[in-house]
């Protein structure tokens, strides 16, 4: 938008780490986790969480904000493009929702990922 602010940060990454932190931060340790209530999601682009997390913390906000749009937008062309995202979202959900289920009856897997979250 024109004559909107622009805000720059000078940024740091250690070695051989994976996340990027303004200098005036002292790092993140590990991967942080989603229900983390410090955690900066401007500061990660890889966050650990459960298959239920994934569904209440983003596919649901992604649903709601493309059934938002598509209410905006219904009469128009690009509404086809929408229907379609949504449509795609409902198989990422229907895949997420697979796999918890798959979680949840799976020993060897719930001991695998109880083993990955204590790291």
């Amino acid at each position: 938008i024109s004559g909107s602010t622009i805000e720059l940060r000078l940024m740091k990454r250690e070695r051989n780490s994976l996340f990027a932190v303004p200098v005036s931060h002292p790092g993140l340790v590990g991967v942080p986790a989603i229900e983390d209530p410090q955690l900066d999601r401007s500061l990660s682009k890889l966050v650990k969480a459960t298959p239920e997390q994934v569904l209440q913390n983003v596919l649901d906000r992604e649903r709601s904000v493309l059934e938002a749009v598509y209410r905006e937008e219904k009469d128009t062309p690009e509404a086809v493009f929408i229907t379609e995202a949504i449509r795609l979202l409902e198989e990422k959900v229907e895949s997420c929702a697979l796999e918890s289920i798959a979680l949840a009856t799976n020993p060897v897997v719930n001991e695998l990922t109880e083993a990955v979250a204590e790291l």
